[in-house]
């Protein structure tokens, strides 16, 4: 560190698809230490993840450890045990008292906050919105986007279309939530036949096997993919969720 180089250290702990189902956190973590550049702690963090689930899909659970990575192999290391809480012989600090949160003042605080990313993604979803949308909404996009997608479906918008449209309508993006609803009011062009839409499904799904294959694989994000493609072949015209349904329909085939 005297030398300002820099050095990079990342947490990586996956969750099995019964955990992510009860919502409950990974009980385990491994860091990934001493990377000295983004170039490694990216191909280092890409190792460790096909590491763990390896492990995971065996039924097994990854050590708590810290490991280091080779850059030659392209594999992390192990270097050693990760300590629990207990090893770091914590004590309590004389000068500041026990704090007690009962259950009254955690709710001031949800209040002040706002809901958590898990909360607005289960409200997007009860609402129709499809997973993998309600991830990229919330995860990727951020506080603003889903706001404007609350206002969206306060105008009357269904949720699965506002959602369809604030992934997919890079047109619409920059606009506020009412002037979005205005264009899309305005839009009288609009495809909705399900036999035109069809046609330029199927041949996107045909340009675009590895896609295919990448959704048939689990990767629920290969489906905005897709969707995103129909609607540039059909330059924004097609209707997104018909051609989400569509999409879906072929997929199943």
């Amino acid at each position: 560190m005297e030398k300002g180089q820099m050095r990079l250290e990342a947490n990586i702990s996956l969750r099995t698809p019964e955990m992510e189902e009860k919502d409950e956190l990974s009980p385990y973590k491994v860091e990934v230490k001493n990377i000295n550049s983004f170039k490694y702690m990216e191909k280092a963090v890409r190792a460790e993840i096909v590491r763990q689930r390896e492990i995971l899909e065996k039924g097994e659970m990854p050590k708590q450890e810290n490991r280091g990575y080779d850059e030659f192999k392209n594999v992390t290391v192990a270097q050693r045990d990760k300590e629990e809480a207990s090893d770091y012989r914590y004590f309590p600090e004389p000068d500041i008292p026990p704090m007690v949160f009962d259950e009254k003042y955690i709710n001031e605080l949800r209040a002040v906050e706002g809901s958590l990313p898990q909360s607005l993604r289960k409200e997007m979803e009860e609402k129709g919105v499809a997973k993998e949308q309600s991830r990229i909404l919330v995860e990727v996009m951020g506080l603003a986007v889903v706001e404007k997608f609350g206002k969206l479906v306060a105008g009357g918008l269904d949720a699965s279309k506002a959602a369809t449209v604030l992934i997919n309508r890079k047109d619409l993006f920059e606009l506020g939530a009412r002037e979005i609803l205005e264009k899309l009011k305005g839009e009288g062009d609009k495809v909705s036949d399900a036999g035109e839409i069809n046609k330029v499904v199927e041949a996107v799904l045909d340009k675009n096997p590895s896609a295919v294959s990448d959704f048939k694989n689990g990767k629920e994000s290969a489906l905005q993919f897709l969707l995103g493609s129909v609607m540039r072949e059909m330059k924004g015209k097609a209707d997104p969720v018909v051609a989400l349904d569509l999409i879906k329909e072929f997929l199943k085939k």
